[in-house]
């Protein structure tokens, strides 16, 4: 896979920041063109029902504040966005390559759609009660893409260096694998994490043929973990070879796998304080 084009998702909150200068750092490294994204939170449709149900006043004075919040987003995820081109332009690095588009709706569905058309998505981990719904995990999931979870301290690098991937053998691992390699053909090091449970070893084939075929020197971590410790283990990890970025398979047998792997990856990302390169 190669890296041509990034859709960055701006939810108008103060990670925006660290979200633009990350992506800023891969398209310069990669020369890949950059869509910045804002997509508002649409209320009117939500309140119809409660107008309508004789609430009309309520309803008003909550739509008034929603909208206001939801401008102010918009705001304040398009000043990052300026921000970012006047440091690019005054850097001589090229920020015509960059495009801004806003709109209101559903984020997390919208935000799936458009990142079709991406190679990756950079965005950051949204809190569970943000009314925006952009769930990484989620985005990932819909939108067939590889989604660069940035956390909000993030000082941004133009490539990582220090690599660590979850691997249990399976597609949802495979994909991720697939999505960094352009990453991981330039890091400085590979390490390949395998958490193997304490009553069984996970059944997963040695992945460091494959990278040896793509010119890449990987080691191999087995830390041992019970079943409900894995994120924690995987986040240890990362701490312990000082990683600058996870790969990580946020997706999907069927049914309780599917159940599992996602777990893992909320529990990771509300954990870790590192990059996450996530894929369904």
């Amino acid at each position: 896979m190669s890296v041509h084009a990034i859709l960055v998702p701006l939810s108008g909150q103060a990670s925006d920041d660290a979200v633009v200068r990350v992506a800023g750092d891969l398209a310069t490294s990669f020369s890949a063109a950059l869509d910045f994204v804002h997509i508002g939170r649409g209320y009117e449709q939500e309140l119809v029902a409660v107008g309508d149900s004789g609430f009309g006043a309520i309803a008003n004075r909550l739509l008034d504040v929603a909208v206001a919040d939801r401008e102010d987003r918009a705001s304040r995820a398009r000043a990052a966005y300026d921000r970012w081109v006047a440091l690019a332009r005054n850097a001589g690095l090229p920020a015509d390559r960059a495009r801004w588009q806003d709109g209101v709706g559903q984020p997390g569905a919208q935000i799936a759609r458009l990142g079709r058309l991406a190679d990756m998505l950079v965005m950051a981990r949204i809190p569970a009660d943000d009314p925006t719904d952009m769930c990484p995990e989620q985005v990932a999931a819909e939108s067939g893409r590889p989604v660069l979870v940035v956390p909000q301290s993030s000082p941004g690098a133009d490539r990582p260096r220090r690599i660590a991937i979850a691997w249990d053998g399976g597609p949802s691992a495979s994909r991720a694998v697939a999505a960094a390699l352009p990453l991981l053909k330039v890091a400085a090091r590979v390490v390949v994490v395998t958490v193997e449970e304490t009553r069984s070893a996970a059944d997963a084939p040695d992945l460091r043929p494959y990278l040896e075929r793509h010119g890449i020197d990987a080691s191999v971590l087995r830390p041992l973990s019970p079943r409900d410790q894995v994120a924690s283990r995987l986040v240890a990890a990362c701490d312990d070879i000082d990683a600058d970025l996870l790969v990580l398979g946020a997706g999907a047998r069927r049914g309780l796998h599917r159940l599992l792997r996602r777990r893992i990856a909320r529990d990771v990302l509300a954990e870790i304080d590192r990059p996450v390169l996530l894929s369904a």
